[in-house]
């Protein structure tokens, strides 16, 4: 299993497939390396990323909640 935080290309990259190669790469280098399965999170209200993240991967429905230990 692999997990990674918002895989984008910046500002400069969007819309140039910059976030899908680098999901794909790191998609590659997971697989070489015996990973099952790879997932990210992103905010909710991240529009732009998300409708790229629903072609390529499945959402699950799943919502974080933190508990601050200070």
């Amino acid at each position: 299993m692999v997990r990674s935080t918002d895989p984008n290309g910046g500002d400069a990259a969007r819309g140039r497939g910059a976030a899908r190669a680098l999901i794909e790469r790191v998609a590659e280098a997971a697989r070489e390396r015996g990973a099952s399965r790879l997932y990210w999170t992103t905010g909710q209200d991240n529009v732009t990323a998300r409708a790229l993240y629903d072609k390529v991967a499945r959402f699950h429905g799943f919502v974080r909640y933190d508990y601050p230990l200070r």
